[in-house]
């Protein structure tokens, strides 16, 4: 595993549809957001991907720009909504 990622906090779960496992946004200390799906028993994994929140940033504002390229790239939804799932764990733990 991503030497980052093993030690990662967990920030958000989702169950995958099928029901076989989840998807975890987890942060590490260096900035980054990870991406991890677990399949069900799991409770590690390698990220699918990692970034970070300025990347997801300059992201969402490619696409609101109307940037083809970020609105057609792979994975494009999975960041942005890893990083508001991510801004919301934040904001609950502060609130």
């Amino acid at each position: 595993m991503n030497e980052h990622a093993a030690t990662a906090r967990l920030l958000a779960a989702v169950p995958f549809q099928s029901g076989l496992g989840r998807r975890v946004v987890a942060a590490d200390d260096e900035g980054q957001l990870h991406l991890i799906s677990l399949r069900t028993g799991e409770d590690e994994g390698e990220p699918e991907m990692s970034f970070t929140r300025d990347g997801a940033q300059a992201l969402a504002a490619a696409v609101l720009a109307g940037n083809a390229h970020a609105m057609t790239a792979p994975h494009t939804l999975r960041v942005l909504a890893a990083a508001l799932l991510a801004r919301e764990a934040g904001e609950r733990r502060a609130g």
